[in-house]
């Protein structure tokens, strides 16, 4: 008689965020581009302020957070991601996970490869204003390379949608519309 195992796999991941906005490429635009204004008592927004028009370019962030996932079968896992917080530059904080579904195929023992997606949802509040929360939808793409049995390391991209008025990234405040592309490295324990 076979028995059958189930595996949990905890993951510490660290990834670096872009998100477009736009800037001044040359001295020459800098200089001729319209200055902000300064605006005295005013209360802290959850919007990132843009200064001037111009061509876009990529601002890094990052994203980090813990894993746990269950796999009921060799191919499926389904948990959390991201599960974390931080605090950003206008003083609110949030606190939140993505929950995902992933399918996977290992072509040998040692490789695996794998994608999914899920949503990714956070709690918003501080600075005296009221508490909302973050939406991004998440689409995943990945592959790891198993060391033993009970540890991998692989990389993985990932792609969230900001579906509400505002998500956080570390110490960056992103508008509705916004789309974070990120890569990173990733640890992962499976215990089984």
């Amino acid at each position: 008689m076979k028995r059958r195992t189930s595996t949990i796999d905890v993951e510490i991941i660290a990834v670096a965020v872009g998100a477009v906005a736009p800037i001044a490429e040359t001295p020459a635009e800098f200089e001729t581009a319209p200055k902000p204004k300064i605006v005295l008592e005013a209360e802290p927004a959850d919007e990132p302020v843009i200064a001037a028009e111009g061509p876009p370019f990529m601002r890094i962030a990052w994203l980090a957070g813990l894993e746990v996932a269950f796999m009921p079968a060799p191919f499926l896992a389904r948990g959390m991601r991201g599960m974390g917080g931080g605090l950003a530059t206008n003083s609110r904080f949030h606190a939140g996970g993505a929950a995902f579904v992933e399918l996977a195929w290992k072509p040998i023992a040692a490789i695996e490869f794998y994608g999914g997606g899920g949503a990714h949802v956070q709690y918003i509040g501080g600075a005296n204003r009221p508490s909302s929360i973050g939406v991004a939808s998440l689409v995943n793409l990945g592959a790891c390379f198993f060391a033993t049995s009970s540890f991998s390391i692989g990389i993985d991209t990932e792609r969230r949608g900001v579906a509400s008025e505002t998500f956080h990234t570390g110490l960056q405040i992103l508008p509705e519309g916004a789309v974070l592309w990120t890569g990173g490295l990733h640890v992962l324990f499976h215990i089984r």
